[in-house]
């Protein structure tokens, strides 16, 4: 059954029960398909027993058949101090709480953050990169039940984690089980707050939080690299941490901000390290003067080639080879290369277009280069 994401009905629950199918037979390539053409031509599908047997609606969840339990009591079920060890939920119990973060830009991949009143946790759950954000029940801000019967806890790595077992880790939540543990509360989305702390106010006890940290700026050591890998975060006091940015990220190549501001994260943990995850790079925006009363630079030109090479000039001297862009990884770049099919000599110049530098006191060229 295929239906487009722009459907004025994409975003409604399909029918869990059993009956007649109503729509448009169609074909691509070899795959039959049904097309549904309006909602209500599937209002029949509501007859239970369901063919496998199931005799009542398995996507609703009645509150009333389980008890509700804050985030801190699930937590108290792991016993043990040690990592990676799990322990099965057999009491019959649910937790309430907010989406926080899921995997729109894919620095969070196969998980989503979820907060109460007493604390947050990280939900593991089995949905290709960035599925999980185009469910209506993971959106930012809906509110979450988690029908934890039959699920796992854990502290992988020293974060509490919920989701199935696998081996020594806390495993994901299939895909064709999400329906069975992941509930929407039928609440809408509301705007989540953040918890507002410092560096040095990180404890175990804010890890899985959304938090505001300000007045933080980049070290030093990071200006001018990109958010991809472990950047150093620092304040005026000298206290560091971690922000943690996928490789992955739709900003992970994006560079950092050179000055000092507010940022948005969640708090995560690995072998006892803290770290930042930050679900867009305008968790990060840091523009004002640093620490030492710095300005940053403003970048007057920036181009990362992601629209070929636009307003540059090519200049080609000698040899057949010229310049063209390309992309590796989801990395956009510019590429002269003299080999096809054998090496031969070339003379290709690649000129950008002019940079008005009047009123500027100075200026600098950065720019990444790989050659073979």
């Amino acid at each position: 059954v295929r239906n487009s994401g722009f459907a004025s009905f994409a975003s409604q629950t399909i029918p869990s029960g059993k009956g007649d199918f109503i729509g448009i037979l169609s074909k691509y390539n070899s795959s039959i398909q049904l097309y549904i053409n309006k909602v209500s031509d599937l209002s029949g599908m509501k007859n239970f027993p369901r063919k496998d047997g199931l005799t009542a609606d398995p996507c609703s969840f009645d509150p009333t058949t389980a008890t509700l339990k804050s985030i801190a009591d699930v937590k108290k079920l792991v016993t043990s101090t040690s990592n990676n060890s799990n322990v099965l939920i057999s009491d019959n119990i649910y937790i309430k709480a907010k989406v926080t973060a899921n995997d729109e830009t894919a620095n969070i991949y196969r998980f989503v953050y979820t907060e109460d009143a007493t604390g947050g946790i990280r939900v593991n759950i089995n949905k290709a990169s960035k599925a999980i954000s185009q469910d209506p029940r993971f959106k930012v801000g809906k509110t979450l039940i988690v029908n934890l019967k039959g699920l796992y806890i854990g502290r992988y790595n020293g974060e509490f984690q919920i989701g199935t077992q696998s081996g020594a880790s806390v495993g994901f939540i299939a895909d064709a089980d999400v329906y069975k543990y992941l509930f929407d509360a039928k609440e809408g989305i509301t705007t989540i707050t953040p918890t507002e702390i410092k560096i040095a106010d990180i404890t175990p006890d804010v890890v899985g939080k959304w938090v505001k940290i300000k007045n933080v700026q980049f070290a030093d050591s990071e200006l001018g690299n990109t958010f991809s890998g472990n950047r150093i975060l620092v304040d005026c006091s000298g206290n560091k941490v971690i922000v943690r940015t996928n490789t992955q990220a739709s900003f992970a190549n994006a560079m950092l901000d050179s000055g000092k501001g507010d940022i948005y994260a969640i708090v995560s943990v690995y072998n006892g390290t803290y770290q930042l995850i930050i679900p867009h790079q305008y968790n990060a925006d840091l523009d004002g003067a640093r620490c030492d009363g710095t300005v940053p630079p403003s970048i007057i030109f920036w181009d990362a080639f992601d629209a070929g090479l636009g307003s540059w000039t090519t200049v080609n001297v000698e040899g057949e080879q010229v310049w063209t862009t390309s992309i590796t990884s989801g990395n956009n770049y510019a590429k002269m290369s003299g080999y096809a099919s054998g090496n031969f000599a070339n003379e290709d110049w690649l000129i950008s277009p002019e940079v008005n530098l009047n009123g500027y006191k100075s200026a600098f060229v950065s720019l990444d280069s790989d050659y073979n």
